[in-house]
């Protein structure tokens, strides 16, 4: 039988052809598909089209706002004296050399924002943008809010000698938002009213609580009189591998002081685990207040240091697991009116405190002067955490590391406090590989420093 084509009407049944003339014609007037772009801005570019290195923008704001949602904005490094508003879903991205075909994989130069006489932050952020890569610095209002219900990741910034004239959060603030801040730094931030380097509070208008989560951040140096590291109020905080050091809360004014480090109140879930608290300063609480909450704050593997009472709580008491707590024997007090005592489980205290597997002697830091809290080969804080916890430290190094013959043997053989103990290198020889002799060694000398074989 001779091959012929079947017209496509015979190919269906009867109830489907009415749609197969619309559905063929929509798909004729469908709009073409737009594929992201990416707009270069640079010192050198002569600022035409944006296309590439040698057209690129003069200015940041002016690719910002030439981009579409889903475009990329490639800034070679250098200082731009400006502020940006970021209404879009864009990702940003500063540190390029000015030469790069392809996206770098580490941040090569300092790229700088400067709001420096300009009287705005340095960016606002109100989309689902992310920023990574930039130093934002100099502004008389804030580093960066991020406002309006916006859902922003924020990642490898430095935000820096932002003084705010009045107000709170010197460094950033985010109302009533989401984000996500992943390997940044605030530092030298001053506000007058709360949160030095960080403030996070419910939204202006919307009234919603703020969510944040920041990992492997370092908060330090910054001023104001409440909460001089950050202040979290009605909204929810996750902190992860951080660093909360040397800020200082003031006292005076119409303000009342806060704690220097950390201060947590109000409506929200918070949780802070493997992270480093030393070094703040106030006249209340020098480490974390933590005011009036509807659940209790929880800490997981932090070290905190303090030579005063570094902990004050309003209402309901916080929890510390596999925490040290160290520095001072007062280290909690409870604030007039507050109620209960806060759970303590499996932590190191000093001058001791009722609760599971709690101790109280020396953690035995490395060098607790020269601020370096890791813990020594002898320390009693070695496999004597809770036996579940955190699946790396403040290090990034995997938990847990079972020292055989030190406290709990075993896959929950967990270290307290915010680093792992890790075992020295096991090519002592210098072979290049690890082999029987190097075990030798390497158990000589675990023995030397420990006693324990």
């Amino acid at each position: 039988m001779p091959f012929r084509l079947i017209p496509p009407q015979m190919c269906y049944p009867k109830t489907m052809r009415p749609f197969l003339i619309p559905i063929f014609l929509a798909t004729i007037f469908l709009p073409p598909t737009t594929e992201a772009r990416t707009l270069f801005v640079s010192p050198d570019g002569d600022g035409t089209t944006g296309g590439s290195w040698e057209t690129a923008y003069n200015a940041i704001g002016n690719a910002v706002v030439v981009a579409a949602s889903g475009d990329k904005v490639w800034v070679r490094y250098g200082v731009y004296n400006e502020t940006l508003n970021i209404e879009k879903s864009i990702l940003l991205l500063g540190g390029f050399l000015g030469e790069e075909a392809v996206r770098r994989k580490t941040i090569e130069k300092e790229t700088v924002i400067s709001a420096e006489g300009l009287e705005f932050p340095v960016v606002k952020i109100g989309s689902d943008a992310t920023i990574d890569g930039f130093t934002l610095r100099d502004s008389d209002r804030a580093g960066m809010t991020i406002h309006g219900n916006a859902s922003a990741i924020v990642s490898n910034c430095r935000i820096t000698d932002n003084i705010p004239g009045g107000g709170f959060g010197g460094g950033v603030v985010v109302f009533g938002s989401v984000a996500h801040f992943t390997g940044c730094e605030f530092t030298n931030n001053w506000a007058i009213d709360a949160g030095g380097g960080i403030e996070i509070r419910r939204g202006v208008t919307s009234g919603r609580g703020s969510d944040v989560t920041m990992e492997d951040c370092i908060i330090s140096g910054n001023r104001n009189h409440r909460g001089g590291g950050m202040n979290c109020f009605d909204s929810s905080l996750t902190m992860r591998r951080c660093i909360v050091a040397e800020n200082t809360a003031i006292s005076g004014g119409e303000f009342g002081s806060g704690p220097g480090g950390i201060q947590i109140g109000g409506e929200g879930v918070v949780r802070i685990e493997d992270c480093l608290v030393y070094g703040n300063r106030a006249n209340r609480g020098d480490q974390i207040t933590v005011g009036t909450c509807e659940v209790p704050a929880i800490f997981q593997n932090c070290t905190i240091v303090s030579d005063n009472a570094g902990i004050v709580w309003d209402d309901i008491a916080p929890v510390f697991r596999s925490c040290i707590l160290w520095g001072s024997t007062s280290i909690f007090e409870r604030a007039q009116g507050a109620e209960g005592d806060p759970v303590v489980a499996f932590s190191c205290i000093q001058g001791g405190y009722e609760g599971p597997g709690n101790i109280s002697v020396d953690p035995l830091f490395v060098d607790e002067a020269g601020e370096d809290f890791h813990l020594q080969p002898q320390s009693p804080c070695l496999d004597t955490a809770d036996t579940e916890g955190p699946s790396d430290d403040l290090d990034g190094n995997p938990r847990p590391r079972d020292l055989f013959g030190v406290g709990r043997d075993g896959p929950g053989a967990f270290d307290m406090g915010a680093y792992e103990f890790q075992l020295p290198s096991a090519d002592l020889n210098g072979d290049g590989e690890t082999n029987m002799l190097d075990l030798l060694i390497l158990d000589r000398q675990w023995y030397s420093v420990s006693g324990v074989r």
